[in-house]
């Protein structure tokens, strides 16, 4: 079993917008944290937090403009937020890359997990399907699956 079929202790919720003209892959390379990034099949896998930590990248369906980054932390609560408060001299950096390809909007969000739900059901032969690229016909697919509001 490997860390990522675990419950997580800590999820965080970052909403950006991409500024004009940037794209995701430019908000890809900045969000990347200090530290050797390799390419994954998914993403990128760079050794920075003592805690395994994953961090998901999710476009709006309604703005794909905008980037919602949820961050699931697994281990001893006391001790990641520790780790966390003592990175925070490392990420100016990271933070103003950040802030040349989008926006911050919305308050950052950090929660406790008090449940982990499987709703689709244990199906150990189920493997991960490859990432849709976000291309403009993906984003028309997006808005058209979101309804528009009249004006």
């Amino acid at each position: 079993m490997t860390y990522r079929e675990c419950t997580p202790q800590i999820l965080s919720v970052l909403t950006r917008k991409l500024k004009p003209g940037k794209t995701f892959e430019d908000f890809q390379r900045a969000h990347l944290p200090p530290g050797k990034a390799v390419k994954a099949e998914f993403g990128y896998n760079v050794d920075y937090f003592k805690a395994p930590t994953r961090v998901i990248n999710a476009v709006s369906a309604a703005d794909p403009s905008v980037i919602v980054s949820i961050g699931l932390t697994y281990g001893n609560p006391e001790e990641v937020l520790q780790e966390i408060a003592s990175k925070i001299p490392l990420e100016k950096e990271r933070h103003d890359r950040i802030a040349e390809v989008a926006d911050k909007i919305g308050p950052s969000l950090a929660y406790f997990v008090a449940s982990d739900n499987n709703y689709g059901g244990v199906n150990p032969a189920y493997t991960q399907l490859p990432l849709s690229e976000v291309t403009p016909e993906v984003v028309a697919a997006l808005e058209a699956l979101v309804p528009q509001k009249k004006t």
